[in-house]
C-alpha cells in the first residue's frame, strides 16, 4: 500500500467514482467568492488531487495541499505534481493534529481514505479543526466491499495467517454497520458539522483481465507478503473472492481472459445478499444491494423486462420514491408484478408494545416499520392513481384477505422473530416474543382453547395482501 508507482498504476477505480461523485454531489458545494485554500486528506500519488479534484473545483486557488501518512506516496507526488500552489505534506489524520493547519482551509475532500481509519470520531474532528469558519468537507468512503470479507477469510487459513495479521484494523468501521449513513450523520453532527448530507451508494467495476484485478489487489494491499509469495497470496485472494460470488467470469480458466465484477456496497440487507449469493448464484443468477428507496445506480436503470417484489414494499415509507425507481429499472413495454402487505394486526402489536414502559426503549421509531397503507381507507386507488402518475400503464390493483395458521407457539416466534425490525437484546428475546404473544392474543389474532402458552395453540395471522401489475 505503500508503493507509490505501483498506485499510480493501478488507481483507476478511484479516479473514476470520484470523477463521478465530483460530477453529481460536488453542485451542492457552496464556492467562496475569490482564492480558497484546499486540503485533500490521504492524496495517495497525486493523482486524484490533481487531475481530477483541482480541475473540478470552479474557483481559483491560492494553496492546494495534499496529505498522507505515507512518506512514499507524499514522495512521489510532490515530484510529480508539486508546484508553486499545490504541495503535498506527511500527515497522520488519526494523530495529533499540528497547529499550523488548525483553521486554515475553506475545504476539506478526502477521498478512499477515511475507510482505513479506525477511529473515526479523532479523524473527523481533526478535518473539522482544519476548517476555517464556514468552511465545507467532501468525503468519499468505502462503508462495504467484499475485500474485506477475502482479508478476513485468508487470516483465518494456515497458510496466511502468518502475514495476515491485526485484520480488522484494515477493514471499515462501517463493513458490518446495519446503518453507516446514520451512524455517520450522527457523528458528524456531534462534533459540530452542520448541513450534515450522508447518502450510501452501490458501485460496480467491471476489470478487463485478471492482471487488471491483481495490479489493483496488490496496489493497496495493507499486509507484508514476502515478494516469492506474491503469486499464490494473489491467486488465493481471487480463488476466495470467486468462491463468494464477487466475481463473475464465463470461465473457470484463471490463466485466460476474464471479467471480474468488484461491487462494494451497504444496506441493511447485506447478510440477507451475502446467504443468498451463497445458496443461490450461478452464472444466470447472482444477488445484489440496493436500496429501491434511495437513487438508482445508472447502470441499471432500463435494463430489466421484468420487475417483481414479494413482501417487501410495504416497509417502505416513501412509496412513490420506490415505485418511481421500479419504473425507471423497466425497458420500454417492461412489466412490474408487486405483492406486499396493506394491514395486518402484527403492525398494532408493535404500536402496543412501543408504548409500553418495558419496550418502548427498544422499540424506536416505531411507525417507520408499518405499512404505508395500514390506516389507508382504499389502499387500492391510492397504489393505482399513484402507479398511474408515475407513469405506467395497463395499471391493476387487487386488495386480498389472507390468513395463515401456525401449528404452534414456537412456528409463531420463529416467524416473528424473522422480520423483527428491532434491535432487541439477545437475553431479553424470549420475554420480548411472550409480551408479543400476549398482545397477538388479546387482538384475537391467536386462538387458542386455554391461556397456556406452554401447551399447543393454533394461531392465525389474519392480513390483507395488495397486488398490483403495470407496464412502462
Amino acid at each position: 500500500m505503500n508503493n507509490a508507482e505501483l498506485y499510480h498504476r493501478n488507481n483507476t477505480i478511484q479516479k473514476r467514482d470520484v470523477l463521478q461523485c465530483l460530477e453529481e454531489y460536488g453542485k451542492r458545494i457552496k464556492w467562496k467568492n475569490g482564492r480558497i485554500t484546499v486540503i485533500d486528506i490521504g492524496c495517495g500519488d497525486g493523482t486524484v488531487t490533481t487531475s481530477i479534484l483541482k480541475e473540478n473545483i470552479p474557483n481559483s486557488i491560492e494553496r492546494l495541499v495534499g496529505c498522507d501518512i505515507s512518506k512514499n506516496m507524499v514522495q512521489f507526488a510532490n515530484e510529480q505534481y508539486a508546484n508553486d500552489h499545490i504541495s503535498f505534506m506527511v500527515l497522520d489524520i488519526e494523530g495529533d493534529l499540528p497547529n499550523e493547519l488548525r483553521g486554515n482551509f475553506d475545504y476539506a475532500f478526502s477521498f478512499f481514505a477515511l475507510n482505513w481509519i479506525q477511529n473515526q470520531e479523532v479523524a473527523f474532528t481533526n478535518i473539522y479543526d482544519l476548517l476555517s469558519e464556514g468552511g465545507e468537507c467532501f468525503f468519499v468512503i468505502v462503508s462495504h466491499q467484499p475485500m474485506f470479507d477475502v482479508y478476513r477469510i485468508l487470516s483465518r487459513s494456515t497458510k496466511w495467517k502468518l502475514w495476515i495479521k491485526d485484520v480488522e484494523r484494515f477493514i471499515s468501521p462501517y463493513h458490518d454497520c446495519q446503518d453507516p449513513e446514520k451512524k455517520v450523520e450522527q457523528m458528524m453532527m456531534a462534533i459540530g458539522f452542520t448541513s450534515v448530507e450522508v447518502e450510501c451508494l452501490q458501485k460496480t467495476y467491471v476489470y478487463p483481465n485478471l492482471d487488471a484485478f491483481k495490479g489493483t489487489v496488490t496496489s493497496i494491499n495493507p499486509f507484508e507478503i514476502p515478494k516469492d509469495l506474491e503469486e499464490d497470496y494473489l491467486l488465493d485472494f481471487y480463488n476466495v473472492f470467486r468462491d463468494i460470488h464477487a466475481v463473475d467470469h464465463a470461465s473457470s480458466d484463471v490463466d485466460g481472459p476474464i471479467k471480474v465484477t468488484f461491487n462494494y456496497s451497504c444496506d441493511k440487507s447485506e447478510k440477507m445478499i451475502k446467504y443468498a449469493n451463497e445458496h443461490y448464484a450461478n452464472d444466470h443468477t447472482s444477488f445484489m444491494v440496493l436500496d429501491i428507496e434511495g437513487d438508482l445506480p445508472n447502470e441499471l436503470r432500463g435494463n430489466f423486462d421484468h420487475a417483481f417484489s414479494f413482501f417487501v414494499l410495504h416497509w417502505i415509507q416513501h412509496q412513490e420514491m420506490a415505485f418511481t425507481n421500479i419504473y425507471d429499472l423497466l425497458k420500454i413495454e417492461g412489466e412490474c408484478f408487486l405483492v406486499f402487505v396493506a394491514h395486518t394486526l402484527l403492525f398494532e402489536g408493535y404500536r402496543i408494545l412501543s408504548r409500553s414502559t418495558r419496550w418502548k426503549f427498544w422499540l424506536i421509531d416505531v411507525e417507520r416499520f408499518i405499512s404505508p397503507y395500514h390506516d389507508c381507507q382504499d389502499p387500492e386507488k391510492k397504489v393505482k392513481q399513484m402507479m398511474k402518475s408515475i407513469g405506467f400503464t395497463s395499471v391493476e390493483v387487487e386488495c386480498l384477505q389472507k390468513a395463515f395458521i401456525f401449528p404452534d407457539l414456537d412456528a409463531l416466534k420463529g416467524f416473528v422473530t424473522s422480520i423483527n425490525p428491532f434491535q432487541i437484546p439477545k437475553d431479553l428475546e424470549e420475554d420480548y416474543l411472550l409480551d408479543l404473544f400476549n398482545v397477538l392474543r388479546d387482538l384475537r389474532i391467536i386462538d387458542c382453547a386455554s391461556s397456556n402458552v406452554d401447551g399447543p395453540i393454533k394461531a392465525t395471522l389474519n392480513h390483507s395482501l395488495i397486488v398490483a401489475k403495470g407496464r412502462k
